[in-house]
């Protein structure tokens, strides 16, 4: 559906790169460095991060993103305990509708999410689901591809809000991939709402609880979209570097 690249990029924007690419498409860098010796978009975690109006997704069914990025060891040190910086995702006013994250848990331990975001009329969240590996640390200071999965064929059984004793069959379920490894989540990945982001598709910055922000510190190579639910071994030949093994990678 759509591909950045920052490895030929110059100047302040990011080409789309996708069989059909558009104009339109350009994801512009605001506060934030092309990096021509690292080959990488640079985010000081302040105020950097590249935007691209959107809506990009269509989220009323299955989609896959997936970014290489190398989170910053130094300055996410610095964020308080609980700061979450996203990788990339698309807004619906307030709040991200859908974004990949890492999140600070305490000072030595960071985790990659996944997350879907519902809202109302009003911006007031409805429903948030959130894929957290329940063991899997986050690496920093180091490349690492980052998958999410909404795969909306998906089905699960949603406790009725209205009737906790009753079940009703959800919309789809979120998956997690660092690498081509899948992460088991420590909560249900099920998201039984309808949404539906209209805003921008923004790389290294986000938002949450109506204010934006949670901008991420380190680099950004590569951000990616497809139309779809991949797999485990799709991600492994189509995500991962094709310098990597793939052969190999599954295998493990």
């Amino acid at each position: 559906m759509a591909q950045w690249d920052t490895t030929s990029a110059t100047g302040t924007t990011i080409g789309e790169l996708s069989p059909y690419p558009h104009p339109a498409m350009r994801l512009s860098a605001t506060g934030a460095v092309l990096d021509s010796d690292d080959h990488a978009l640079t985010l000081d975690g302040v105020s950097g991060y590249a935007s691209v109006e959107g809506p990009v997704v269509d989220e009323s069914g299955s989609f896959t993103v997936s970014a290489r990025v190398k989170p910053a060891g130094q300055q996410l040190a610095t964020k308080p305990i609980g700061y979450r910086a996203q990788v990339a995702g698309q807004r619906s006013g307030g709040q991200s509708s859908w974004a990949l994250w890492i999140l600070k848990r305490t000072d030595d331990i960071y985790q990659w999410q996944f997350t879907r975001t519902a809202t109302d009329s009003l911006g007031k969240v409805t429903h948030e689901t959130v894929v957290t590996p329940a063991a899997d640390l986050a690496e920093l200071d180091t490349w690492v591809d980052v998958t999410g999965v909404f795969d909306a064929q998906a089905p699960f059984e949603a406790i009725d809000p209205e009737d906790p004793s009753q079940t009703r069959e959800g919309l789809g379920t979120l998956r997690l991939y660092v690498g081509s490894f899948f992460m088991e989540s420590s909560s249900s990945p099920g998201f039984d709402a309808v949404q539906q982001g209209a805003g921008e598709l923004a790389a290294g910055r986000g938002a949450q609880g109506g204010t934006t922000g949670h901008y991420l510190p380190g680099s950004l190579r590569q951000l990616r979209i497809w139309t779809g639910a991949m797999d485990r071994n799709q991600i492994g030949h189509q995500v991962l570097d094709p310098t990597v093994d793939d052969a190999t990678t599954l295998s493990q």
